[in-house]
């Protein structure tokens, strides 16, 4: 029986490199979607769209990625069913965190427009008509050795420094999923779901404090705290409707991060 394709936009990216290396065990065929050049006559099958600048001081390349990239393949492209990478940052300052939770724009937030270009991406897909997927993961973590990404910059710095630098306050908390959790579910959830948007976390708010105390055990580094002003807020994700639907059983940072250290000081020896 043939593999059905999988278009991965964003395939170069952490979370997309590793959907693509993982997408034949789900039956699919992945190829790298190549977002300057869309074709209009090739049927792309399924679509995992992935791409993303985080960097809210570069707002034209926030928009871009985000949703304006999106439009030209929903309405370009010949496709079966996308899923669209948003967000858990949507839910910062909200009272809930159920996927049909109303959702708050903090004024403050220097990163709002990271939220509103999300949230105005999945707007455009249900008011698209198309066949269409919304996962929402949280702070997506992994071994990659090079990723830019909180956790595994500052793993990098307690093997190679010796030093973590921290800019958030000790009891700063969020939710933190590992890479294998986002790939699994995002292709489970792009070949066969009953629903339309879900949550993807571990369902649990880890502490700066938490952190820097296991870097400390683990790699005998030392954690210098920065004056930080940052009063970003984040309920616990709920996480029901992914676990009642697939069984869901998330890693938990906690027990990762000592092998996450283990693999970076193998890598880097």
């Amino acid at each position: 029986m043939s593999k059905k394709k999988l278009t991965v936009f964003g395939g170069g990216g952490f979370i997309g490199s590793a959907i693509m290396n993982a997408a034949s065990k789900y039956g699919y065929n992945s190829v790298r979607g190549d977002w300057q050049n869309i074709p209009l006559d090739e049927d792309m099958g399924d679509i995992v769209f992935c791409l993303g600048v985080g960097d809210c001081s570069r707002p034209d390349d926030v928009l871009n990625s985000h949703l304006f990239i999106l439009t030209e393949i929903v309405s370009k492209a010949c496709f079966d069913r996308i899923t669209y990478v948003s967000s858990t940052r949507v839910y910062m300052g909200a009272e809930g965190s159920k996927e049909n939770d109303s959702l708050n724009i903090t004024p403050t937030d220097n990163r709002k427009l990271f939220n509103l270009s999300k949230l105005t991406a999945e707007s455009y897909l249900e008011a698209s008509g198309v066949n269409y997927r919304i996962v929402r993961p949280s702070n997506v973590y992994g071994s990659a050795l090079q990723s830019p990404l909180f956790l595994p910059s500052i793993v990098r710095d307690a093997v190679i420094k010796g030093e973590v630098n921290m800019y958030v306050p000790p009891k700063y908390s969020k939710d933190y999923v590992h890479v294998d959790d986002v790939v699994d579910m995002t292709l489970k959830i792009t070949k066969d779901s009953q629903s339309v948007i879900y949550n993807l976390a571990s369902g649990e708010n880890v502490s700066a404090a938490s952190i820097a105390s296991i870097l400390k055990a683990k790699s005998n580094c030392s954690v210098k705290w920065h004056d930080s002003n940052c009063e970003d807020i984040f309920p616990l994700t709920d996480i029901s409707k992914i676990q009642k639907e697939f069984s869901y059983e998330p890693h938990l940072v906690e027990n990762l991060l000592e092998k996450m250290i283990e693999s970076f000081k193998r890598e880097l020896s």
